[in-house]
């Protein structure tokens, strides 16, 4: 093989392994520009919202505090945050606070809180809607993100319902467990009547035996005297 037939296969070799790394290389740049578009797309704000009662169970008649915490989990800070809750006017009546609210800004890793009070205007078991929030995340978003909260549940009693619960709740202490419910403490009070009356139907019937037994006796006394 001459020189320059050398020269141009070794020139050749070079061109298809230098076409053999191009592709390689384009590749990297690729998935070096998805990293970064990744991580410009997770410096984000991102809302968690949780909805509460701070008690689930009430008298009717007494107050009802619902709480709402907006926590960000995300890396960036959130901006312009607006709460927006609502309640059944049928169900309930503002007392205090407000249901709508505004932050201008949470950190990442930061809360905030809001509380507003209710009065119940009926009895039983009442769910509420979830609470709606909106917020710019931050990032290169340029638009408002929307996040929903947990959604809530309380119970409302009658005072005579109370009472009775806490009669339960006080049984079922005492009784370590074994009796919970109304119906229980129905079928050990049949229990205990039949119970009684077995007991009491027995005495009575002793009782009667014996002063049977005493009045023959007696009279027999009588019989032997006059003899």
């Amino acid at each position: 093989m001459s020189r320059k037939s050398y020269h141009a296969l070794a020139l050749l070799l070079l061109l298809g392994f230098a076409a053999t790394l191009t592709p390689v290389r384009a590749d990297e740049e690729e998935a070096d520009s998805e990293d970064d578009d990744y991580e410009i797309e997770d410096l984000r704000a991102h809302l968690v919202v949780r909805k509460d009662v701070k008690e689930d169970t009430v008298v009717e008649g007494n107050e009802l505090a619902v709480v709402v915490t907006i926590y960000n989990q995300g890396t960036s800070t959130a901006s312009d945050v607006d709460v927006k809750d609502s309640f059944s006017e049928e169900s309930f009546t503002l007392k205090e606070g407000s249901i709508n609210f505004h932050v201008e800004k949470i950190s990442p890793g930061s809360e905030e809180s809001f509380e507003y009070v209710l009065l119940p205007k009926v009895n039983g078991p009442v769910s509420f809607k979830q609470a709606t929030v909106t917020y710019m995340p931050g990032g290169t978003s340029d638009s408002k993100q929307m996040a929903t909260s947990t959604a809530a549940v309380a119970l409302i009693l009658t005072s005579h319902d109370y009472v009775i619960r806490s009669i339960l709740v006080a049984g079922s202490y005492a009784t370590l467990g074994i009796f919970k419910t109304a119906r229980q403490w129905q079928q050990i009070g049949i229990f205990l009547a039949l119970a009684v009356l077995l007991i009491g139907g027995n005495w009575m019937w002793s009782s009667l035996s014996d002063a049977r037994s005493t009045h023959r006796r007696k009279k027999a006394l009588e019989e032997l005297k006059k003899e």
